[in-house]
């Protein structure tokens, strides 16, 4: 896979006076992840119905760290957007977590539960629901799983939904693989078809649950 510019704004990341830089995340940079999805999982179907509302802010947070922290930066490929107007800092406000068909080790998944259900509290059991609900939407042979893409709030409608996706699409062909993903977000179908994703199938979670769409992406040779 060609390197991620990092020190170039994106040509599809300008919006006036701002300009985005996309490149990997490192370890340093999980927490700042982790607050950037939070915001961007905030008033999104699937969150709001599964984690609890009380502090649903730190819940989000605390469930993004695990995934980044544990998962995303050591085994799978992280990017980020980093707002690069001047003032900022090179805020973190958006990021995509990919993970290669070579996965995770399974005790990596083991030790995340306790904290997951700590998080989730009494939501814990909806969360396995809803992945017994979805595991038939997915691929059975070797893929690449997008685990998880957002853009704060502020950030929307710059193109950087766009942007995140090309390094971790540009993974995927590199391995030849077919790359999945869930929504529970219809315009977020519509975004990920103008990327070659279909809808392979949709579920609609239990308890009046939002539907969850399955999209899959076949290699572009």
């Amino acid at each position: 896979m060609p390197p991620v510019p990092a020190h170039e704004p994106s040509a599809t990341c300008r919006d006036g006076a701002l300009q985005h830089l996309i490149e990997r995340g490192t370890t340093s940079d999980a927490d700042a992840i982790a607050t950037a999805l939070a915001d961007a999982f905030l008033n999104y179907p699937f969150t709001d119905w599964m984690v609890p509302a009380d502090n649903r802010v730190g819940r989000l947070r605390g469930l993004f760290s695990l995934t980044v922290g544990r998962v995303g930066i050591p085994y799978g490929d992280t990017f980020v957007a980093r707002c690069a107007a001047q003032g900022r800092g090179r805020e973190i406000v958006g990021a995509v977590v990919g993970i290669p068909a070579s996965g995770v080790p399974d005790e990596v998944w083991a030790s995340m539960a306790p904290a997951e259900e700590a998080l989730l509290a009494h939501r814990a059991e909806a969360s396995a629901q809803a992945d017994q609900a979805t595991r038939r939407l997915r691929p059975t042979e070797p893929h690449y799983t997008i685990a998880t893409m957002g853009v704060a709030g502020h950030h929307r409608r710059r193109g950087l939904a766009e942007a995140l996706l090309e390094p971790v699409l540009a993974a995927a062909d590199d391995q030849t693989l077919l790359c999945y993903l869930e929504t529970s977000s219809a315009s977020n179908v519509r975004l990920y078809r103008r990327a070659g994703f279909t809808v392979r199938g949709s579920a609609a979670l239990p308890h009046r649950g939002p539907t969850v769409w399955g999209m899959s992406r076949l290699p572009t040779l």
